[in-house]
């Protein structure tokens, strides 16, 4: 029995050390990247993308300690209530019950004629696709769980990940852009093949994850320790290469053909020195030098202002050669229709209200409520407006967790915006979380980000940054003995 306690702890040492846990939280947020760059459920990566999730969660399952748990009470709370109403949408139910929902009457009428007699249904229509809600629930849920065990402060790790797949991202959709539309470097069946959509199936989601990476960028290039003695300091670059993905980011927002990504951008750029505490002017300030210096050292000084000069040159360029004219004129016409669709859909809540259509009906629940003017060989996969769409499938229920999670986040507003906050403190990382979570719940409004994997993970890392400045202090202090 000795044995085995001691083979027992050995592993738990070996296998959960601070290193290991932080490796796992930075796979998954690569493989959500990697894998989980759209919103639809016949994606064939999901079949590699979920039982690796799964995988992970269970491995933070076995690593966590009831002490991780009580740090993220409320994040864990709210997410045990979403994942208890998807399922709860999948309980067949008496059809005494079942008939006396709202909106119901078609179904019972189908019934009636094909002769079913009293069949026990749940709230979801359709299961097989309540069913693929609730699963898809298991990325952001083990992304949540692998962050909540950490035993060290991973935060410099995960920004440097997200700027890393922000830079593959840009690469990938300057090589869309060069290549052939439906090309080699399209990786999902139905994507918006002329644009440059990146590591993503949209260009809607690839132009919202790059205008929230630009407060990313801020806080990551002014980061860095001051170099020791006869160390070199390696801060002036990180703020250059800061500097340059960003504009590069910038660039590609603008000729995406996005117009939620292009207003994203501009809250992004203006958001973005309330996020680290500094003026606008303090980043381009000369750089100190040393002692006695030479005149290439002394236009040395001046490489923020001469970057910023370079880019903005480039910027113009791309406007210039008309790049971004699509974005543009895409604000001055309506060939989408979207305030119709919304109209629409929210015809279709108020029919449905207040238990809901069904978790995952909303394609086979528009079909049937779809305006005869608006009918085309095109199907409504989401109606991109979430608020919408979680009332319209979740009914009250859903309404309330909204109104939950943004109650939460106003009321953090006080805390993280009252005075100057000090570089690389707390609550730098806290306010940085702050606004990529306005940012995506801002998008959420003309789209559905969350709901692809990838952006439901950033949104979850976002969550634990903006509690970061309170539960710093909290951290378990690392175990003796503990394996790094």
């Amino acid at each position: 029995m000795s044995d085995a306690m001691n083979k027992a702890l050995h592993w738990s040492r070996r296998f959960s050390s601070p290193n290991k846990r932080s490796i796992a939280l930075i796979l998954l947020i690569i493989a959500a990247f990697v894998l989980g760059g759209g919103a639809r459920a016949d994606i064939a990566s999901l079949v590699i993308l979920r039982p690796a999730a799964f995988l992970l969660l269970a491995y933070a399952i076995l690593c966590m300690s009831g002490h991780d748990l009580v740090r993220f009470r409320f994040m864990w709370i709210f997410a045990v209530l979403v994942v208890a109403l998807t399922a709860s949408h999948l309980i067949p139910l008496p059809p005494s019950v079942w008939s006396e929902l709202p909106g119901r009457d078609l179904f019972a009428q189908v019934d009636r004629v094909a002769g079913l007699g009293q069949v026990w249904r749940p709230i979801a229509p359709v299961p097989a696709e309540a069913w693929n809600a609730l699963f898809s629930l298991v990325v952001p849920i083990s992304a949540l769980a692998l962050v909540s065990m950490q035993r060290i402060d991973v935060s410099e790790r995960v920004l440097l990940t997200l700027i890393c797949i922000g830079a593959v991202s840009i690469l990938l959709g300057l090589l869309q852009l060069l290549g052939p539309s439906q090309g080699p470097f399209y990786f999902y069946r139905i994507t918006n093949a002329e644009s440059p959509v990146g590591l993503f199936a949209n260009r809607n989601h690839h132009a919202t994850f790059l205008a929230v990476l630009l407060p990313v960028l801020a806080v990551w290039g002014r980061g860095g320790r001051a170099p020791r003695r006869g160390q070199r300091d390696m801060r002036p670059f990180r703020q250059l290469l800061a500097f340059v993905i960003g504009t590069l980011a910038l660039i590609f927002v603008l000729v995406s053909g996005s117009r939620a990504g292009l207003v994203l951008g501009l809250a992004a750029l203006i958001a973005t020195p309330f996020v680290i505490g500094t003026p606008i002017r303090e980043l381009f300030r000369p750089s100190p030098l040393p002692g006695k210096a030479a005149g290439w050292q002394r236009l040395v000084r001046h490489w923020r202002l001469g970057v910023a000069l370079a880019m903005t040159l480039l910027l113009a360029l791309v406007l210039i050669m008309g790049a971004a004219t699509q974005t543009m004129t895409r604000f001055a016409d309506n060939e989408e229709g979207r305030p119709d669709m919304w109209r629409a859909a929210w015809e279709l809540t108020k029919a449905y209200f207040p238990v809901g259509s069904g978790a995952g009906s909303f394609v086979d629940v528009y079909k049937l409520g779809e305006p005869y003017e608006r009918l085309s060989e095109r199907y409504l996969n989401h109606a991109h407006n979430d608020l919408i769409e979680t009332i319209m499938t979740m009914g009250l229920p859903g309404a309330l967790l909204i109104a939950i999670l943004l109650i939460a986040l106003a009321g953090s507003f006080p805390r993280l915006w009252r005075g100057r906050a000090d570089k690389f403190a707390p609550r730098v990382e806290a306010r940085l979380g702050f606004t990529v979570l306005s940012l995506l719940l801002l998008a959420s409004l003309v789209d559905y980000p969350l709901r692809t994997p990838a952006l439901a993970v950033m949104f979850v890392v976002a969550s634990t940054w903006l509690s970061s400045d309170s539960r710093r202090s909290r951290l378990e202090p690392r175990a003796a003995g503990e394996v790094r």
